[in-house]
């Protein structure tokens, strides 16, 4: 453990962290299982394994850098920007794929997904306890 206790907003978005990383993948399993269904019956899907393997490098990098803003580690801050970074990336090519081939969008699911990421981004190049304590980790 460092000398600095972690800031309390920080266990927060390490905790969001965790739980976005859980829900992304469940949903990037969800897809690919869903897209070789489709392949199999001939009717597509190729685009949803797609997105399927990119929601479980969301899950991947959220994973990442909540244990290790858990665990103390150097670049589990670095992790989380670049977590929330991909989140919103992987949100707009939803977006996009969704429109394209008719889907539905889930518009709650959307907005919240990309409020996490500029919530989680902002906070993480802003707040003032968390600059020191990543300074103080290495």
């Amino acid at each position: 453990m460092s000398e600095s206790q972690r800031p309390p907003l920080l266990t927060m978005l390490a905790i969001l962290a965790l739980v976005v990383g859980v829900f992304s993948l469940i949903r990037g399993g969800l897809l690919i299982f869903g897209g070789i269904s489709q392949v199999i019956a001939g009717v597509g899907g190729v685009f949803e394994i797609i997105i399927g393997i990119l929601s479980l490098g969301v899950a991947t990098l959220a994973l990442m850098g909540g244990i290790l803003v858990f665990r103390e580690k150097t670049g589990g801050i670095a992790s989380m920007k670049l977590y929330a970074a991909t989140l919103a990336a992987y949100n707009l090519i939803w977006v996009i794929y969704s429109i394209a081939s008719g889907g539905r969008v889930s518009w709650y699911s959307v907005v919240s997904e990309f409020l996490i990421a500029g919530a989680t981004i902002w906070i993480l190049m802003t707040n003032e306890e968390v600059a020191s304590h990543s300074d103080s980790i290495g």
